[in-house]
């Protein structure tokens, strides 16, 4: 935000501080950039295959399965940087 009557420190997100400290002491480490992870799909391919967003892992491997018996893609990752998935998809895994 480029406001003068800003300091750095107002627009950083509430905990970022304390994580670049050990014990309550600065260790010199500052996370200020972050990356949002979404996943996005499309209607038009889930009305093609008479399904709905699935809600749990199961349901998505379903729909994959599904998918791919129709010549789809069940789960695409566009991009320069392709090796970004795995951070997506280790929370889901993990749940």
């Amino acid at each position: 935000i480029d406001d003068p009557a800003k300091t750095v420190r107002d627009t950083l997100r509430p905990g970022i501080v304390e994580m670049g400290q050990f014990d309550g002491d600065p260790v010199w480490i500052m996370y200020y950039a972050y990356t949002v992870y979404g996943v996005w799909y499309s209607q038009t391919a889930l009305d093609k295959l008479d399904a709905t967003y699935p809600e749990t892992w199961d349901e998505m491997l379903a729909l994959c399965a599904k998918a791919k018996k129709q010549g789809i893609a069940g789960w695409t990752y566009p991009g320069k940087h392709p090796y970004y998935i795995p951070f997506s998809l280790y929370p889901f895994i993990g749940k």
